[in-house]
């Protein structure tokens, strides 16, 4: 907020320019159409250069209104990005700041994620100090907790007021050296797709051998896996408009069988896909697609499932309905599902497809048609570290218990929604914990018997840094985890 930093050199009234390090961008300051540059003045020493402003009504200067809390439309306004790929924990801004020639401005600074559509209080200045040659203007400064995603930006605005109406429109709030302060985190998006075509089988010259997949990042996809009691028929269907596409029905060992006329899936009759972080990095999962329909029948429908534990537990992703009778005229279904699951570094995610049909056909030639499963996410390869400042004093007491030889993990980390804690072995059973900054117990979760990983839901926590905490007996263990 200097006169080398105007965007526009040649405007005495031009804002600042931002000047980010790290995998950051920063734009230009903006200020509201009520707000508006007076200059920059104050000369190197003691206490400039700084920024001037004021209220405007258009191009005109004008005079503070007397006001008890902040006007609406009235703020100069910051703002941080993440570089692409990555996701920004925001702990601190600072700012000098003050008044010239009146000693009745304060501000109020807020800060939003979504363009201001919603707003939280950092801090209030309260009364600044009448800056001279001889009185410094205050050193704000204000810690946070914010985590902003991939793609996401930060803002801050700055909100000054004046107790009093002043005389004169000569009255000025001053500000300078405003800096956003953060840590960053690399992601990069990952997937695995399963063509389902002839040409994509694991063994080509197996009419009946299932899919393998095609992997882009930090991912690998096991081979479709078919269980006992489902199998491929064939791939066919052609190049177009709908083929090719892979076959399946019930089978008996290497018998064709019929469909049973059920009301839900039928346990054990599944296709599986399956996707891996590679070594030194988390997923998340965060959307199953494929083209999915009937052939010869529009009676089949299906339930898609995943697990992280190979299916000792299970969450449903979706159900189709009723699928289309894929034909050279019909489409089958572009199905696709949200998720938000987090899989750890060693961690496998699966995803089954469960297809049942309402009524028993009169032949076995009815079959569950799928082509272009993909499984897609980001992976997390490591977070920078986050000074232990950042922490407040009751978090501090509670990192001091941890014993050197226990180790606790979060995945993903940042995270949004499902995160995996892999913690020491569970005796009898452990005790998870999530506490904020300021050291407020948020969640907890139990650590089963015999496990050494546990899935948290932490949809609820509002984004930012917490301290995640382990403990069984004299076992204990602590991890920082970033909600964004």
């Amino acid at each position: 907020c200097t006169t080398g930093s105007r965007v526009n050199g040649s405007l005495v009234n031009s804002p600042s320019m931002a000047v980010s390090t790290g995998n950051v961008s920063g734009g230009s300051q903006v200020m509201s159409s009520t707000f508006n540059v007076k200059d920059y003045t104050g000369g190197a020493s003691p206490n400039g250069p700084y920024q001037r402003s004021c209220p405007f009504s258009g191009s005109t200067q004008t005079n503070w209104g007397g006001e008890s809390d902040i006007v609406e439309g009235r703020y100069t306004e910051f703002s941080v990005s993440p570089a692409s790929g990555n996701a920004f924990l925001f702990t601190n801004i600072s700012m000098k700041i003050g008044g010239l020639s009146t000693s009745q401005i304060s501000a109020k600074i807020y800060y939003s994620t979504d363009n201001f559509a919603t707003r939280t209080l950092l801090g209030s200045t309260g009364l600044l100090p009448q800056v001279s040659s001889t009185v410094s203007p205050l050193s704000a400064s204000y810690n946070a907790s914010v985590g902003v995603g991939n793609g996401k930006t930060l803002k801050i605005r700055v909100y000054p007021y004046s107790a009093l109406v002043p005389s004169a429109n000569t009255k000025y709030l001053v500000l300078n050296d405003v800096k956003i302060t953060g840590n960053t985190v690399s992601s990069a998006a990952a997937s695995a797709s399963w063509p389902c075509t002839t040409g994509s089988r694991v063994n080509t010259s197996v009419t009946d051998s299932p899919s393998q997949a095609s992997v882009t990042g930090n991912v690998t996809g096991g081979n479709q896996v078919m269980s006992s009691t489902f199998n491929i028929k064939d791939y066919t269907g052609g190049a177009s408009p709908n083929g090719p596409y892979q076959r399946s029905c019930p089978f008996s060992g290497t018998t064709q069988t019929l469909w049973g006329g059920e009301t839900d899936i039928v346990e054990g009759r599944y296709t599986e896909f399956s996707l891996s972080p590679t070594t030194g990095n988390s997923l998340t999962l965060t959307n199953v697609s494929m083209k999915i329909g009937g052939q010869s029948t529009g009676q089949i429908s299906a339930k898609i499932y995943w697990s992280t534990d190979n299916f000792a537990t299970r969450t449903l992703l979706g159900s189709t309905g009723l699928l289309p009778q894929v034909s050279s005229t019909v489409a089958p279904l572009n199905a696709s599902y949200t998720a938000n699951v987090g899989v750890a570094s060693g961690q496998t995610i699966k995803v089954r497809v469960y297809p049942y049909n309402a009524l028993t056909p009169t032949s076995n030639t009815k079959y569950l048609v799928l082509n272009n499963v993909v499984l897609s996410g980001v992976t997390v390869s490591g977070i920078q570290p986050i000074a232990s400042t950042a922490i407040g004093e009751k978090l501090l007491s509670i990192s001091t218990e941890i014993a050197v030889s226990d180790h606790l993990e979060v995945y993903p980390n940042p995270g949004t929604a499902t995160v995996v804690i892999k913690h020491p072995e569970a005796k009898v059973g452990g005790q998870i914990t999530f506490y904020s900054l300021d050291g407020a117990k948020q969640i907890s979760v139990r650590a089963l018997r015999n496990t050494s990983s546990t899935s948290a839901d932490v949809s609820s926590l509002a984004a930012g840094l917490y301290v995640i905490r382990y403990s069984e007996g004299n076992t204990k263990a602590a991890v920082k985890f970033i909600k964004i």
